[in-house]
């Protein structure tokens, strides 16, 4: 029972962390994420399996024949939260309640790695550092798949390690199980294969054989999805294509790619943490005939390479998503803990102190001094609210109309902030259009008859004649003193 207290331990801890304002709705940064794939969860539930496991982005109940498929994704973040909707509600808490218990997993799963490949300490350590920065503190609950990668690219690793040492087939079958979750979860983890076949190459030749099935799976998987999106759309590349275009082609230099992501780290990950790990590869350079050669150095390096090949082949999509870093959390975790180790080992000589001790000391020590540091950043990132706009309306469409209206929006620039916001918290159809008074004067009867409300935004430019004249038409009700709505009908 004493072996279960220190994973039992560090899960309440993440969860501990994690919980802090879990209810808040999505309107934060990157919080797109929460509100598109919560519909996509919802539509699970509403359609069951008339969708074939497609994942409809439509908000309200829409015809079949008008449903717009998300292609460019795998399926099971948003079938994960179908489940928890379905038992605990489609509320924020609900959905970021999925994240929330991977990564409490991927917590214990890196103190599980760390104490097989080298101690029990330093398997502690490691899985507290990530806990006091900003990346986790916000983005491992975020319903995204980046938690869930995260979770079955440890999962696997940790039933690999287990594997070669006993040959235990239940291991090597749990390792093929991970696998296959990590790749219908998201398009990160499609290198992990690979590398686990190189790495095995290098370090356990013998065993090659029986991974080489493994590092071919992200081929057959990535034909599944393509002949997924056939069955749906009747294209096997509807959305794919544009989607891989749109990531892979950079309008950016190497050189400014390289300084945004330097930039992500510093922010999210603290000083402490580049500098101790920057150690670790300084250090690994100096000795590297001895240190490569190290299958537990190799592994380190592995969760380098791995959290880092998307990044380098999305690099659009690296830039404008700072959450991608996310994959890095073992290897800096690992890499830290174990200069960490060696810093405590020498002092432990001068000092005479227990260096387990020791090490847990200042493991302890510097997890708080990033939380301590980042604590401001974490807050404001926890307390944002640059999405709120879409919150406001699409929460207002909902208490307004019923099931089946549709509203009109009298700005087009709207949708493309917010448009997702609206349609997960209205769950109605909304239209969007640059309205002025003339078109509206011709078609103002369709217009009745089509929308049972028209929104006018006074923040943003608007035809203010229009909105003089549905004023005197028209009841209205001013939302914040920047949203009009107007009853048409």
């Amino acid at each position: 029972m004493t072996k279960f207290l220190i994973p039992i331990f560090l899960f309440i801890l993440s969860f501990s962390i994690l919980s802090i304002n879990i209810k808040k709705p999505f309107v934060g940064a990157h919080d797109f994420n929460g509100v598109f794939f919560g519909q996509i969860a919802k539509n699970y539930f509403r359609y069951n399996f008339e969708t074939k496991l497609g994942q409809v982005v439509n908000a309200d109940i829409t015809p079949k024949n008008e449903w717009a498929y998300h292609t460019h994704h795998p399926p099971l973040l948003p079938l994960m939260l179908a489940v928890f909707g379905v038992l605990f509600g489609f509320s924020e808490s609900a959905l970021r309640l999925v994240p929330v218990i991977f990564s409490g997993f991927s917590i214990i799963l890196i103190y599980l790695i760390g104490k097989e490949l080298f101690s029990k300490t330093v398997g502690f350590i490691a899985s507290l550092l990530p806990m006091g920065t900003p990346l986790f503190a916000y983005y491992a609950k975020m319903p995204v798949h980046e938690p869930l990668i995260l979770t079955f690219l440890l999962a696997a690793i940790w039933q690999y390690l287990y594997w070669v040492k006993s040959k235990k087939s239940v291991n090597y079958y749990l390792m093929i199980f991970f696998t296959i979750l990590g790749l219908l979860s998201g398009w990160p983890f499609y290198y992990f294969p690979i590398l686990l076949g190189l790495y095995t190459y290098l370090y356990n030749r013998k065993n090659f054989k029986q991974i080489l099935p493994i590092a071919i799976l992200p081929v057959v998987f990535v034909l599944l999805q393509l002949i997924h999106v056939k069955i749906l759309t009747g294209s096997y590349l509807t959305g794919i294509f544009d989607a891989f275009i749109l990531r892979v082609g950079s309008s950016f230099s190497v050189l400014e790619f390289l300084k945004t992501e330097l930039q992500f780290l510093n922010a999210f990950l603290g000083k402490i943490i580049l500098v101790l790990s920057l150690a670790f590869l300084i250090n690994l350079i100096i000795s590297i005939k001895n240190k490569i050669k190290s299958k537990q150095i190799g592994l380190i390096l592995m969760f380098g390479i791995a959290g880092s090949l998307h990044l380098i082949a999305a690099r659009n999509a690296s830039v404008r998503h700072d959450y991608l870093i996310f994959l890095l959390i073992p290897f800096f975790a690992f890499s830290s803990a174990l200069i960490l180790e060696g810093i405590t080992n020498k002092i432990g000589l001068k000092i005479k102190l227990n260096k387990n001790l020791l090490l847990l000391m200042m493991g302890i020590a510097v997890s708080i001094f990033v939380g301590v540091e980042k604590l401001k950043f974490t807050n404001a990132l926890i307390t944002g609210e640059i999405n709120k706009p879409g919150f406001i309306v699409g929460s207002t469409v909902s208490k307004l109309t019923s099931p089946g209206d549709r509203v009109l929006f009298a700005n087009q620039e709207f949708t493309e902030f917010f448009g997702p916001f609206v349609a997960f918290y209205a769950d109605r159809q909304v239209d969007y259009v640059d309205l002025k008074l003339d078109y509206f004067s011709e078609k103002r009867a369709g217009l009745e008859k089509n929308y049972k409300y028209l929104i006018v935004d006074t923040s943003r430019p608007f035809d203010q004649s229009l909105d003089e004249q549905l004023s005197r038409i028209y009841n209205k009700e001013a939302v914040n003193n920047v949203y009009n709505f107007y009853r048409l009908r």
